[in-house]
Formats: C-alpha cells, structure tokens, sequence
C-alpha cells in the first residue's frame, strides 16, 4: 500500500537444503544465476531472511549487507518492484533492471530466492483481481523470481507456490500465498484468496510433511487497523476467521511472514488450538513509516526505519527454537530480536 493514503550460505550450503520437489537442472528457482538446488536432505533450513516493498529505481546497494547473513534462501513478501503507472512493456523494463542490478544479481547468484508478490507489483496502489493485465503481469513475475512449472505455477489461479526443505523431524514447509489475483473488494463478502486457492492451502497444510510450517502473507494477519488505504487481513474478516480456522487444526509449530506497511514488528496470536502463531512483518527495504498503530498481539517494539527480517532456526530441542531478528539492510544493525521456542 502507499503511506502517502494513511495519513501518513552462501551457496544455501547448496550441498545441504533440501527442495524435496524434483526441480531440474534448466527449471532451477534461480537459474539464470546458475544455481542448483541440492536434492540431498541431510541438513536443515537453519537460516532464511525476507523482506518487501522496494523502490527498485532506487539505490540497491544494501543488498551486500543483507549477503553477510550468509542466507540460505531470500523470500520475497511483495512490492518487489514499484510499477504503478506503468505499460506492461516497462513493467517489464522494471524488473529486469532489479534481475540484472549488479548488487542484486551478485546476491541471487549466491542465494536461492523465492516470493510472492503484492499491488505494486502485480498491478498498482491496493489493486485486486479485476486489473485486467494480470495474466501478463503473472508472466512477468514468474520470469523474475524464476518459478519452477514444477510448483504447479501454470495452472494455479495465481502464483501461490510452496517449498519442504530438510530431513524427517527437521523439514519446515513454506508456503507463499496470493493476495492479489483472485482478491475482489467488489463483494458483499469480500474474497481474498479465491475458492481455489482455499483449496490448495488447505491440502497443503492438511499434508503430514513438515515440522515446521512458514507461510508467506504479502498482507499483514493480525493487526486489528485498517482503512484509509490501510490494507490488511482484518478488512477480510471472513477470510481471516477462516484463516484461524485451518490454522488451528496444524499441530507443528507456525511462523507467518507479512509485509506492506513500511514498518516491521513481531506478533503473537492463539488461532484457536490452545498453541501461538508468531507473526513477523518486515516491509521497507527502501523506504519506511515510523507511525506506530496500536496490536493487541504485538510482542516487540514496532520499527519505523528501513528494515529486513532474518529468522535463524535451531532444531536442536524438542522442537525449533526461532530467533527473529529485525535488522537493518544499510548497516546490518539488529533493529529488534525476540528468541521462541516452537516447542511442544
């Protein structure tokens, strides 16, 4: 969304993370960098960062800071690029400039990256499924992030993928959603994420395959403000509700990641089963709003300055221990940090 509306490891130890789908070589989710994703599963996710809402005419040279991590997978949330206003023919323009900017084709060469996308890159400011140029735009964005034909992307009403990394009792599950292309705000009941879609989550979640499940929300879940050109889950309250729904019936430890309010904080909500669901939300790569709106569920203080998230994984307990670091992508300054453990 725009503030302007409301007031305002090197190589993935490519030797170790495991991409339990048979990617080929050619299909490969960064293969215009040349990489190969290591089918072998003896070592876990340990160690991903994400981030969204990048200006990307704008200075990209912080990706070499956000290298230092050493990640082993970038998960984009969305407004990966800024196209409003735009043709179809610089929308296009736009992100090849970001795939072959020098600092970020230097980080994608050595870092495995997936993502999603939200308005500003799909279509424009708080546009939804009616934008009449989203299969194009659904072409483009496949082509940046380089998705695989073998996550089903073609035929998914949308670009909702989802990814298993590491062995039997370390496997995390990510799963990216589309708030975008079926979204409809035309409706008594405003839709979201569309029938179909509701479909495929709920069999991904149903699957008994992870440990450890990470979902990818381009919108925040659950702060309780929004309107004014404020988005968020909350102006979707059946959706939502349904979204707590089937959250409640996963047993393994959940971490949603959001973005879009150029602002990053942590959170933590009880969906219904008795066990919290951690949210972490990291927006402002290139740009940040310093209001703070008041949560119920906010667990850390919220931070107003350009950020990224960084979320390490320790399996060595019962079950994961998380550090969620909010950090800056001029400096790599720790911004915040919270440790959980996703324990039973």
């Amino acid at each position: 969304m725009d503030r302007r509306r409301f007031l305002f490891q090197g190589s993935l130890g490519l030797a170790g993370i495991c991409l339990t789908r048979s990617l080929s070589a050619q299909d490969s989710l960064s293969s215009a960098a040349g990489l190969q994703w290591s089918l072998r599963d003896e070592q876990p996710l340990t160690r991903f960062t994400f981030g969204s809402c990048n200006y990307s005419d704008r200075d990209q040279s912080y990706w070499q800071q956000i290298a230092k991590d050493d990640s082993q997978l970038w998960i984009w949330l969305g407004d990966n690029i800024y196209g409003d206003g735009l043709s179809m023919q610089q929308r296009l323009q736009r992100y090849a400039e970001l795939k072959n900017n020098r600092y970020y084709s230097a980080f994608r060469a050595n870092c495995p990256i997936i993502g999603t996308w939200d308005d500003h890159d799909f279509a424009s400011d708080n546009k939804d499924g009616r934008f009449p140029d989203k299969v194009e735009s659904k072409k483009q964005v496949i082509n940046f992030l380089d998705i695989s034909k073998d996550t089903g992307i073609l035929e998914h009403s949308g670009i909702y993928q989802s990814y298993s990394f590491g062995p039997v009792g370390q496997r995390t599950k990510v799963v990216l959603l589309d708030l975008r292309y079926n979204q409809n705000q035309a409706n008594t009941q405003k839709v979201l994420l569309g029938e179909a879609q509701w479909a495929w989550f709920t069999k991904e979640l149903a699957s008994d395959d992870f440990e450890l499940l990470v979902i990818g929300s381009s919108l925040n879940v659950t702060s309780p403000t929004t309107g004014f050109g404020l988005e968020g889950w909350n102006a979707f309250g059946a959706e939502r509700k349904r979204l707590y729904q089937l959250l409640s019936t996963v047993t393994c430890p959940t971490l949603i990641l959001s973005g879009d309010r150029h602002q990053a904080d942590l959170s933590k909500f009880d969906p219904g089963h008795g066990r919290p669901v951690y949210e972490f939300m990291s927006s402002g790569l290139t740009h940040s709003a310093g209001l703070s709106l008041p949560s119920p569920y906010r667990i850390s203080k919220v931070i107003g300055d350009k950020n990224y998230g960084r979320v390490d994984i320790d399996w060595n307990g019962i079950g994961p221990t998380l550090r969620l670091q909010i950090k800056s992508p001029t400096t790599s300054k720790v911004l915040a940090e919270q440790w959980t453990s996703m324990g039973a």
